[in-house]
């Protein structure tokens, strides 16, 4: 069975990929939320919070909030992914020459 070689570049490529596509569908889910309440969730949480109890807008502003939340830590995936992907690579290597 051959070898199958993976480049830095290749790894780095798919982690952006994955990254990218979760946060589209985060972003679709935050566009839902805008648009069901027509604000942005800024707006929402000072409305929510000087509102009287709303069991649904509160589900809602929760779940709001984790979107918001994730959608920001995506980003910040950007940040931290060149320093993961490059660990991941140097332990791949560490695997590799282990074998022979």
């Amino acid at each position: 069975m051959g070898t199958l070689e993976v480049s830095k570049n290749e790894i780095k490529e798919y982690q952006k990929l994955k990254i990218i596509s979760e946060m589209v569908l985060l972003k679709e889910h935050i566009k839902l939320f805008e648009q069901k309440y027509e604000c942005n969730f800024k707006e929402f949480e000072v409305c929510i919070k000087q509102a009287a109890e709303d069991f649904e807008r509160w589900n809602d502003y929760l779940e709001w909030k984790a979107y918001q939340l994730a959608h920001i830590a995506g980003a910040e995936g950007f940040i931290a992914d060149d320093l993961d992907t490059l660990n991941f690579v140097n332990r791949l290597r560490a695997m590799d020459e282990r074998e022979y």
